[in-house]
């Protein structure tokens, strides 16, 4: 409870717009859409949300079914001389289970997968925001390295 935190939500992708650059814009999308990493974290939000279905699935009941067949020659088979006539048997078997979880161990561990989901998705928006602040930010340097190369060929044609 004392990790609960804010209820602010994490920068959405599309911060980087505030720029107002097209070209910043198209590298970030271009970086978040073909990242190994970010493929990944998806992969892995994923992986976590199954196991929250399956550690949900264990707070219900299950109902089974099975059903076998079988064909024969009842009197070959008990070595009596054969009659001609062949015998089906059928047999099916059905169940129900639940659970009553009496102390809580399916609804701590749904707990504790949805606290993985919630990690995982928390790793999603990290590696998504650190992706666009480091494309960002090398793009800003770029840019403050062609005003540099400016500066530096036009004071050297002031010197000429």
């Amino acid at each position: 409870r004392s990790l609960a935190g804010s209820s602010q939500d994490w920068p959405n992708d599309d911060w980087g717009r505030s720029f107002y650059d097209a070209q910043l814009d198209a590298l970030v999308s271009e970086a978040l859409r073909d990242s190994p990493t970010i493929e990944q974290a998806a992969a892995r939000i994923r992986m976590a949300g199954a196991q929250v279905e399956l550690a949900r699935a264990a707070l219900l009941p299950s109902v089974g079914a099975t059903v076998t067949g079988r064909e024969s020659r009842i009197t070959q088979s008990i070595g009596l001389p054969t009659d001609g006539d062949w015998h089906m048997l059928v047999a099916g078997l059905g169940s129900l289970n639940y659970d009553l979880d009496l102390w809580g161990k399916n609804r701590k561990a749904l707990r504790a997968t949805v606290s993985e989901k919630k990690a995982a998705e928390a790793d999603d928006a990290t590696a998504r925001l650190a992706l666009a602040a480091a494309v960002s930010t090398t793009y800003v340097d770029f840019a403050q390295l062609l005003v540099r190369q400016d500066v530096a060929t036009d004071a050297v044609r002031i010197r000429r």
